[in-house]
């Protein structure tokens, strides 16, 4: 069954106003500021569990929301020049290359003595590969 709607605003309205007025609150680790707040602002009624759910789930939407990255973010990210998880990824890239053209090289060869120095740059090359995938360099 659907709730009636009251007079009074949401609890996560609230703390949405709160933090709509100053931004920086969200990235304050401790909740004993904002309760006090709160309780200036309720005089007389009790901070419980509920109030307490809703402050945390507000603050984890809006740490979310701009952890996504917004449009103001990427345009900043994109002025500001390669990162070092870009420079990261180049060297991993160039590393991967010059593993390849040794690979391709011993294969050329066709040595009959090359087949375990040919398994070995398979396998670092897999394992530049894997490094550069996982972490996401």
């Amino acid at each position: 069954m659907a709730k009636h709607k009251t007079q009074q605003p949401s609890k996560s309205s609230y703390w949405k106003s709160l933090f709509n007025q100053n931004p920086k609150l969200v990235r304050i680790r401790s909740n004993s500021a904002l309760r006090e707040q709160w309780e200036r602002d309720h005089p007389g009624q009790h901070f419980d569990q509920s109030w307490s759910q809703s402050l945390s789930n507000v603050k984890s939407s809006l740490r979310h929301k701009h952890k996504k990255g917004g449009k103001a973010k990427t345009m900043a990210a994109d002025h500001a020049g390669p990162t070092a998880a870009d420079l990261r990824q180049a060297a991993m890239e160039k590393l991967e290359n010059a593993v390849d053209q040794c690979l391709w090289s011993a294969r050329q060869l066709d040595a009959p003595g090359l087949d375990r120095a040919i398994k070995h740059l398979h396998a670092a090359r897999n394992e530049i590969v894997w490094k550069s995938v996982r972490k996401g360099v």
